[in-house]
């Protein structure tokens, strides 16, 4: 069963900062394929820089020029924000505000 939800996306100011710096246009947001062993986990989608291996399995979303494109069967919140995280002198793009109702 394919999915159609179509959430809205935002940009932080540092996020759009580190995106301009490095050239980088589209973003591709997939589901953090966790391994578990006894509890269930919901971890937050992982952010990839550049188009995804296989676009038919995404939708398109706009987000201040940028295009960011979302897994069709990833089940999330209606609105969530990509922001920067750093680790030392290493920054990773990450998803923030991801609620999942149970």
């Amino acid at each position: 069963m394919e999915l159609t939800i179509r959430p809205e996306v935002m940009l932080t100011d540092r996020a759009q900062a580190y995106l301009r710096h490095g050239g980088v246009q589209n973003l591709y947001v997939e589901d953090a394929n966790v391994q578990q062993c006894c509890i269930p986990l919901i971890a937050p989608p992982v952010v990839h820089k550049g188009i995804p291996p296989k676009p038919e399995n995404f939708i398109p979303l706009e987000a201040n020029g940028w295009t960011i494109y979302y897994e069709k069967n990833l089940l999330g919140p209606k609105t969530f924000t990509i922001d920067i995280q750093s680790y030392v002198v290493a920054k990773t793009l990450v998803v923030k505000g991801w609620r999942v109702g149970v």
